[in-house]
């Protein structure tokens, strides 16, 4: 039986393993963490549960390929194991709001009672959205239509939108309630085909919420990876992959403990920054090299914090919201996501509830964070202490009733996620999805080495957990071609 080891217990490598097994490998899994599961974190903080993790998973629609991916995966299982929220999230400038409902002809219509000059431009980006449910087979009242003459029709809307960032795309608004929900829900530089992914998913029953989150999801995968006869091997960190003389092939991988361990096969999930040059002494591809260098292609972070509220939350769902000017410069950001987790009762203790909120930020803030954790962790502090302070004080603004009943239970930022992840800036997803880019798969493959096959988030923009979980899979089928 042909051996595989992958490095990488999150997502990417679950499943590499799962299908591993699936194809008659036998597949070993090791994990530098003491539990499996990479960006699926979760803690708990005085009878909290943090879930760092989902917001929504796209694949819930059984009409799709990702739906019976995560039914081999083991994530889905019966009907109701997943929450259907009639709202994904409502953007609120403190007097309206908006919200984006599951009903898109009820979206379509509340947008156009907003504003009824827009509704040319209203009625183009609701076609877009349509045509893209329709390529993903999730189109039609019943979430079931796929590729047609219609779909073809609205194809030369995907052409018009990937020239427009979301920014731009709120230029052609006239309302500014529609604007700051074109705006608000995704990073600033992301384009406009992004947002009306995340709609089309939604909209069509394809990004509902798995419950348990991401605690559950990650303990589903590892028990099917184990119950098909995997090993899954904890605090095992990978140093090098060993290559032969020629350094055609691997032979085996170094760890921190110093064994090694020998295969036929090798699969790499971390971030391709911190593996070749480090882990493997062979250059990037030249394909991933791109992405990681142009300016055009930037990646991104957050930093998050969680409060327990004594009481009742004031709101349910999603919610983002404008950062007032006195906070926004100190910030550095102009829109904050705030959460409330009612839909899981087991997250919080009786006669609680819990608020998570998120502030997205760039490369260079995202390294700063992670620079000032290692030259000066008291200062680090302080200033995670500052940014919990400030968005508290966000929160009272537009819900003074929370005033002296939410306290701080954690602060997490891109150096948090460099810890659990290992990704060179600390990023939770890839690639921003920017205006003039489409989502392209690049190949695992790496140049010249024959047995070594790359899976993971960073293969396409923007990442996530589908993308992680689907690079895995393609790459557990090519190793079983390997010789």
């Amino acid at each position: 039986m042909k051996k595989i080891l992958i490095i990488g217990a999150g997502t990417a490598g679950l499943s590499a393993g799962i299908f591993a097994q699936l194809n008659g490998m036998h597949a070993v899994i090791c994990e530098s963490h003491s539990i499996a599961g990479g960006c699926l974190s979760y803690w708990k903080r005085r009878g909290f549960h943090i879930d760092n993790c989902i917001h929504w998973l796209t694949g819930t629609n059984p009409n799709t390929p990702e739906y019976k991916m995560w039914r081999e995966l083991g994530v889905l299982g019966d009907d109701g194991d997943v929450y259907k929220r009639d709202k994904l999230f409502t953007y609120t400038d403190g007097k309206n709001s908006l919200s984006l409902c599951r009903d898109l002809a009820a979206f379509q219509r509340r947008i156009e009672e907003i504003s009824p000059g827009d509704r040319a431009e209203i009625r183009s980006y609701i076609r877009l959205v349509e045509t893209i449910s329709e390529l993903f087979g999730t189109g039609g009242e019943d979430h079931d239509r796929g590729f047609s003459a219609r779909t073809a029709a609205g194809l030369p809307l995907l052409i018009k939108y990937n020239r427009l960032s979301s920014s731009k795309l709120a230029e052609r608004f006239t309302s500014p309630l529609i604007r700051g929900f074109l705006t608000s829900f995704l990073p600033d530089n992301f384009g406009s085909l992004a947002l009306a992914f995340v709609i089309a998913s939604f909209c069509s029953g394809n990004g509902d919420l798995p419950c348990g989150g991401s605690e559950e999801m990650a303990r589903r995968m590892s028990e099917r990876f184990l119950s098909l006869g995997g090993e899954l091997l904890l605090n095992k960190r990978a140093v090098k992959v060993l290559l032969t003389s020629d350094h055609t092939r691997a032979h085996s991988v170094l760890f921190s403990d110093g064994t090694r361990l020998s295969a036929d096969c090798f699969i790499l999930t971390p971030d391709p920054a911190s593996i070749f040059g480090k882990m493997l002494d062979v250059p990037m591809p030249d394909q991933l090299k791109r992405l990681y260098k142009t300016v055009r292609q930037p990646r991104f972070s957050a930093y998050q914090c969680a409060f327990s509220v004594d009481g009742d939350c004031p709101f349910e769902g999603d919610l983002t919201l404008p950062i007032p000017e006195k906070y926004s410069r100190e910030l550095k950001a102009r829109y904050i996501l705030v959460r409330s987790d009612a839909h899981e009762q087991a997250y919080v203790p009786d006669g609680y509830s819990m608020i998570q909120a998120m502030i997205y930020c760039d490369e260079q803030q995202a390294l700063s964070w992670i620079a000032l954790r290692n030259s000066n962790r008291q200062r680090y502090l302080q200033k995670k202490q500052c940014f919990a302070t400030l968005v508290g004080e966000i929160l009272e603004h537009y819900h003074p009733d929370l005033s002296g009943r939410i306290s701080v239970l954690d602060t997490w930022t891109p150096a948090t996620y460099k810890r659990f992840t290992g990704s060179e800036i600390g990023s939770f997803m890839s690639f921003a999805f920017t205006e003039r880019r489409l989502p392209l798969r690049i190949s695992g493959e790496i140049p010249g080495i024959d047995n070594v096959l790359l899976a993971g988030q960073w293969l396409q923009l923007p990442g996530g957990l589908p993308i992680a979980a689907m690079t895995g899979k393609l790459a557990a089928e090519k190793a079983v071609k390997i010789s």
